[in-house]
């Protein structure tokens, strides 16, 4: 007697009805998550910078002929610039000399009639009160040119602080109207970058070339603008 021959189509039906078949793949992670929801914002603070130093720049020009006398009698003037801001209570490392350059007047075809040597002097006062009797002493003592006269904050740390608070709540308060007007409410914080903060600016009370001219004022005023962004999870 022959033996019945069973259909491959036939064995694999068997063999699902048996249990035979092999395991589900696994879910892919994240198959049955909704997809995440979030919400940016940036915000913005400006904050002031009280001066509590004063930058002083100031000049000295000496024309004259030969080379070396001119050289020499710019050196004297100088040194008696330095020396008479020095006798106004400013120490040594706060006064920086540096000479600018030498030029030759011409005077007809190749011939030089004179030199120009010009050199610059940066004082750096701490305190604000002081610019007055320095820039009358310098020009006392021959200084021919002004370029400027700057007050700044010589640390900005905890303004930059309050000003990153001040944004953080500023960026907060808009992605909370935002999360409102969209139907949702806001989560928790997914991400923050700080979105640095520019030079200060301001501070500069006058510049140019000329005579002083005494009774300069009230400083100027610095301010800071610092951002951040901010990503929330929106529920």
């Amino acid at each position: 007697m022959r033996t019945p021959r069973i259909a491959p189509s036939t064995l694999c039906g068997l063999c699902l009805l048996a249990g035979c078949a092999s395991p589900p793949a696994p879910a892919l992670p994240g198959a049955a998550r909704t997809a995440s929801r979030e919400i940016s914002a940036s915000g913005s603070a400006t904050v002031p910078l009280p001066p509590d130093h004063v930058s002083i720049t100031v000049g000295v020009t000496t024309t004259g002929g030969p080379l070396a006398s001119a050289l020499s009698a710019h050196r004297a003037k100088v040194g008696a610039v330095v020396r008479a801001i020095k006798r106004r209570g400013v120490p040594p490392g706060s006064i920086d000399v540096a000479r600018d350059g030498i030029g030759a007047i011409p005077f007809g075809g190749d011939a030089i009639a004179s030199y120009r040597i010009s050199s610059r002097i940066v004082v750096t006062l701490e305190g604000i009160d002081g610019a007055d009797d320095v820039l009358r002493a310098a020009t006392k003592a021959g200084v021919n040119q002004i370029g400027e006269v700057r007050y700044f904050a010589s640390d900005r740390t905890e303004a930059e602080h309050e000003g990153l608070a001040r944004a953080y709540r500023n960026a907060r308060s808009k992605a909370e109207l935002l999360a409102s007007q969209s139907g949702g409410t806001l989560g928790g914080v997914l991400s923050v970058a700080d979105g640095g903060g520019g030079r200060p600016v301001g501070g500069t009370l006058r510049s140019g070339v000329g005579p002083v001219i005494w009774g300069m004022g009230s400083p100027g005023s610095e301010e800071m603008t610092v951002s951040v962004s901010v990503t929330y999870a929106l529920r």
